[in-house]
């Protein structure tokens, strides 16, 4: 019996995270009503992650690729190699909930100008991680949270939104071929998805998260932290040069709060359906096949210069953080040598009371001793006979 024809193609980069063995599982068991397909791209990959894709491989596809394509590169391979009408985009540490398939093509077929519909993304303790996003005028983005909540109960309905994340992501395939697929120049990763989104909004197409539609993922289990702060920073400077002119966010909103991001998810919410923007033409079709031809020399010498701006990125981090500590030093040394002179203009004005001490105590010394010989010669006069006639003589003097 022939299998049915795949109306969605599901694409996993993989690279080192063995997590991938739990995703696929996961895949295996969810609800076949919608009939699909699951490429691995095995993306530069670790021989343990590919011993995990090659012990599934009867219930996949595998794509081995001789260089990392990056993240929006390696979905790019992957959609090109499937048939599915819609391509959903999931990370290799994902989790997908049976009914997500089911779910996401009963909101895709209800909404014609959706281009990419995107799942409810939860953590691994199940609380809210993607709701959709929300996009700052100098390129940050925040997580469209409803009321600050991350109660993934509190989500109960669709809306349109700024972008969504790779893990959960259901693109038409028309509309990824209208815009020439993802910009693989957001190597290796992160911003991809959301240029992806901006592109597609531009051309007509609205973005939706269906709530109903639910995925675990862990998030950022395949970069170091360091890392991951580099490329956002590199990345989205890329990202602000496309697309600075439609992030007319409010001011308020460049500094966050619940009330500033709800009025920003009320915003994207707002977009009303429409009937969906024209197929791709002849010379954006054209514009996708050659971006999914892989130049390898041009991808390891990509790679070889994200890693060249990270060694810079690091050094000029390591000297600021050297002239930033001997700024410390020299500020410490400052006010050391101003304890110091403290210090010692104090011990000069204590040796200084010392010496008026010791000057008042020989003062004092002096003035008891003189004290102490006047009491005697007064006593000796006082038991003298001259001095008491002549006191007697004073007194009848007086009397007189």
């Amino acid at each position: 019996m022939t299998a049915p024809q795949p109306r969605i193609t599901i694409a996993i980069p993989a690279y080192r995270n063995t997590g991938l063995g739990e995703c696929l599982d996961a895949i295996a068991a969810v609800d076949p009503t919608v009939p699909f397909e699951t490429i691995v791209v095995l993306n530069d990959a670790t021989a343990e992650v590919r011993d995990l894709a090659l012990a599934r491989s009867g219930a996949i596809r595998l794509a081995e690729v001789p260089v990392n394509l990056g993240v929006a590169g390696a979905f790019n391979h992957g959609f090109g190699l499937g048939t599915g009408e819609f391509l959903l985009e999931l990370q290799d540490d994902s989790i997908p909930a049976l009914d997500l398939l089911t779910v996401l093509m009963e909101r895709a077929e209800a909404e014609p100008d959706a281009g990419a519909i995107g799942a409810l993304t939860l953590n691994r303790e199940g609380e809210v991680s993607d709701p959709g996003w929300v996009v700052r005028r100098d390129g940050a983005t925040f997580p469209g949270l409803v009321d600050g909540s991350r109660n993934p109960d509190d989500y109960r309905e669709c809306r349109a939104i700024d972008y969504h994340g790779s893990a959960g992501m259901l693109i038409r395939r028309t509309a990824w071929e209208s815009v020439g697929g993802l910009d693989d120049g957001f190597y290796p990763a992160y911003y991809g998805d959301v240029d992806l989104c901006f592109r597609l909004r531009e051309r007509g197409w609205r973005i939706l998260l269906e709530p109903r539609a639910r995925v675990r993922h862990a998030g950022g289990a395949s970069t170091s932290s360091p890392f991951r702060v580099f490329l956002g920073m590199r990345l989205r400077e890329r990202f602000l040069e496309r697309h600075h002119a439609a992030l007319e966010t409010p001011a308020e909103f460049d500094q966050p709060t619940i009330a500033a991001v709800n009025a920003e998810v009320a915003r994207a919410a707002a977009a009303e359906a429409g009937t969906p923007p024209p197929p791709p033409t002849p010379a954006e079709i054209a514009q996708l096949r050659a971006r999914l031809d892989i130049d390898a020399l041009g991808i390891a010498k990509r790679e070889r210069d994200v890693q060249a701006d990270y060694a810079r990125h690091i050094e000029r981090a390591l000297r600021a953080e050297e002239e930033h500590g001997l700024a410390r030093i020299e500020e410490v040394e400052r006010r050391l040598l101003s304890e110091q002179e403290r210090l010692t203009d104090a011990r000069r004005r204590l040796r200084s009371a010392e010496e008026e001490l010791g000057r008042t105590r020989t003062e004092l010394v002096e003035t008891q001793r003189a004290l102490h010989d006047a009491i005697e010669a007064l006593d000796q006069m006082s038991r003298s006979r001259s001095w008491r006639y002549t006191s007697w003589l004073r007194r009848l003097r007086h009397r007189g």
